[in-house]
């Protein structure tokens, strides 16, 4: 799968853009609005984003030692990291996601890198360093959404958030809603190679449009930063179709209603 071409360089020039925006955006927002389903005050998003830097900063990156294998041992460890920050000081708190940005940065990571995943998955450095973008980025949609600020998001970094989302999404198929499913999907997003996502029967593949043969179900095209709030559940597909997502073709374009449930959020 190949979705984009990448470096180190960029994905840490542009994480470094988003880390100094989520900075600013935690400085200036009060800490207690609540987030999202008003589990976490905005606060606790700082923290958690903390915790997130610090599982690639501390933790073993060969190793599945700290990782989890469902989608609700991930919440339940984000939860418990976020609990346990609880009493640190808001100055404190910002500190530490400097200092956390820092070890970050420092990091040899590069792109061809392979490394183990929550879900059982192995995703190589782009996709682990995408998905840290994704990280400060939708937290940060999130947290700008409730303090009603602006939050753009370009489309050359959802390409770089989709690149770690699609390396990670056959392991999140939700094998109840897809028991009996087999359809194929193709992608199109922005200026990204297209890719398709085969869903047979709880299991799921994901490949270069160019690779597979044969029909389509759904052909969807669209700007890369609203196809990836719409995979996030962020907006719904009335949404995402008014900002510019469309349908393409193929033989059975309502499998698009029921897409986003045949995965499984974190």
């Amino acid at each position: 799968m190949s979705l984009i071409t990448t470096s180190r360089e960029e994905l840490l020039d542009r994480t470094e853009v988003a880390f100094t925006r989520f900075r600013e955006l935690v400085t200036d927002v009060p800490a207690d609005i609540r987030v999202g389903d008003g589990t976490w005050l905005t606060s606790d998003v700082a923290r958690h984003l903390v915790t997130v830097f610090r599982r690639y900063t501390e933790r073993p990156w060969r190793s599945r030692e700290g990782l989890s294998a469902t989608v609700p041992e991930v919440t339940a460890l984000n939860h418990a990291d976020v609990e346990a920050l609880a009493t640190l000081p808001r100055a404190d708190l910002l500190d530490a996601l400097d200092t956390e940005w820092e070890k970050y940065r420092a990091l040899d990571i590069t792109v061809d890198n392979t490394f183990p995943f929550h879900f059982g998955a192995t995703i190589d450095g782009a996709g682990a360093m995408g998905n840290m973008l994704a990280e400060l980025l939708i937290h940060g949609y999130d947290t700008a959404t409730v303090a009603h600020r602006s939050w753009p998001i370009e489309d050359r970094d959802a390409l770089l958030v989709l690149n770690a989302v699609f390396q990670i999404a056959p392991f999140l198929v939700n094998p109840e809603r897809t028991a009996r499913v087999r359809s194929v999907v193709e992608f199109r997003i922005g200026a990204g190679h297209p890719q398709v996502i085969t869903i047979d029967r709880a299991h799921a593949r994901i490949e270069d449009a160019a690779a597979v043969g044969g029909r389509r179900d759904a052909i969807v095209a669209g700007p890369a930063a609203v196809v990836l709030l719409n995979l996030y559940q962020r907006i719904g597909l009335v949404a995402a179709t008014r900002r510019g997502v469309r349908l393409r073709g193929g033989r059975r374009p309502w499998v698009l209603v029921q897409f986003p449930n045949w995965f499984l959020v974190p």
